[in-house]
């Protein structure tokens, strides 16, 4: 079966290929422009391989510049078209003390640091002092070091973290996450 391209209410996006794990664009009815972190606009054929990036449309149905509000990461080319993986929503973040952890960010460092048979979910906790709690079910002794080193390659986390406003994340081993996470809010009546 093969999965539908990236689509909403202003128009298609992307449809996929045979050929490929991730769909292309639908460069005739639609003009893209790509935004990257530092706000700087890009045109469909000037994406780069690895690079993630906000998505802005104008469809010949007549919308100008409508942003979206997808990210999408260029997972490589098929006939000089960037195959786009769908990364999730702009502007997911959470902010307790300023810190502006963006949810794709947070998936990443997860993605890099996690087996395929582990899983971790990040959750952000008030009391006592802000700071995040990562769930995470696998063996990995060293997992939570190496999620908080990840997390102060954030500049905003870093400087949380350096005023004293942020806590460390600390870990709480479930057996299975996917299955034991809301037990363990229901649990403590959150």
């Amino acid at each position: 079966m093969q999965g539908k391209g990236l689509l909403a209410t202003e128009g298609p996006m992307t449809v996929p290929m045979m050929k490929t794990v991730n769909p292309v664009p639908v460069f005739k009815d639609v003009f893209f422009e790509f935004i990257d972190d530092n706000n700087k606009v890009y045109r469909l054929h000037e994406l780069s391989k690895g690079q993630e990036y906000k998505i802005l449309i104008t469809h010949i149905s007549g919308i100008i510049r409508y942003d979206i509000g997808d990210v999408v990461k260029v997972t490589g080319f098929y006939n000089e078209l960037p195959c786009l993986r769908f990364l999730g929503r702009a502007g997911n973040f959470s902010d307790m003390t300023g810190e502006k952890l963006n949810e794709q960010r947070v998936q990443s460092i997860l993605s890099e640091l996690l087996t395929d048979s582990e899983m971790a979910i990040v959750a952000p906790s008030r009391e006592p002092k802000p700071h995040y709690i990562c769930f995470y079910d696998g063996s990995n002794n060293t997992f939570i070091d190496q999620l908080e080193k990840k997390l102060m390659e954030v500049y905003h986390y870093e400087q949380s973290r350096k005023l004293g406003q942020l806590g460390t994340v600390k870990l709480i081993r479930l057996k299975d996450v996917e299955s034991d996470f809301f037990d363990f809010y229901l649990n403590k009546g959150l």
